[in-house]
């Protein structure tokens, strides 16, 4: 049996336009580091609102994808794909499909929701043919610095973390990514990080200062019923980023953590 870890973030209106918004940062360099020659047969793991997988879709001209989500909710939301893409519903954990099954399998922002990370990546590697490849890009949530300080954020960004550990999830697997993939049986394995670096003026700076806000406000419920923070903190987490982006000293540090291995 799978175990699964329960959702920090939330599937409803307001999280589907966040991971939207996400997208049309983090897209096109996520799709530079798997390399597409446009003729792979290629799965991707937690397609969520089909944005990538669309765009990947895109450039396997003489391909084909397939995105695999576990939440109804968000498969709702997908457009209608084109031929060369089809959406599955299945879980991470088990994947059904045979060995041997694609030439390229790839997941992003999935193994920190997942009760048993190291068995999704043994099943990514186990539909994946000879010589095949796994990508995969996760968080580490220590490596996120705000300039100057914002301390209500730092803190509850933080207690993001604890909750989501509460929740049977890892907010911090994105430095693991060697040993999983080591240890899912990988070979050739390489570490890369996708850097986020924003400040005042920028052409995404407001836009990544209010997803990491709307990071926290999807958590809120979770994060106060748990007790980790109060419900006021994120009032004031509000007014300290509001002020936060109109200053033109303003900077943010961020990056994912990446790897590929070979099968």
């Amino acid at each position: 049996m799978s175990r699964r870890a329960k959702y920090v973030h939330g599937t409803n209106r307001e999280e589907q336009t966040r991971l939207a918004k996400l997208n049309d940062i983090t897209n096109k360099p996520y799709i530079e580091f798997l390399g597409l020659k446009g003729n792979e047969s290629v799965l991707e793991v937690g397609s969520g609102l089909g944005i990538l997988t669309s765009s990947v879709a895109g450039l396997l001209k003489h391909g084909k994808i397939i995105g695999l989500e576990y939440s109804w909710e968000q498969l709702s939301r997908v457009p209608r794909p084109p031929r060369n893409l089809q959406f599955v519903r299945a879980d991470a954990q088990g994947l059904p499909f045979e060995n041997n099954s694609f030439d390229i399998v790839y997941s992003r922002y999935v193994l920190e929701h997942l009760g048993d990370p190291l068995g999704a990546l043994k099943e990514m590697r186990r539909v994946v043919g000879r010589n095949g490849k796994v990508f995969a890009m996760e968080n580490n949530i220590a490596m996120n610095l705000f300039y100057p300080k914002c301390p209500v954020y730092e803190k509850l960004w933080n207690d993001l973390g604890t909750l989501q550990e509460m929740l049977g999830g890892d907010a911090y697997i994105g430095k693991k990514l060697m040993v999983l993939f080591r240890d899912a049986g990988f070979r050739k394995i390489e570490l890369s990080i996708q850097p986020e670096v924003h400040y005042s003026h920028s052409p995404a700076f407001e836009l990544w200062v209010e997803n990491t806000l709307s990071v926290l406000q999807g958590a809120k419920q979770g994060i106060v019923e748990h007790g980790v923070a109060s419900a006021l903190e994120f009032d004031l987490v509000a007014v300290e980023l509001r002020e936060f982006k109109k200053r033109k000293d303003a900077s943010t540090v961020f990056y994912w953590n990446r790897a590929v291995g070979t099968k």
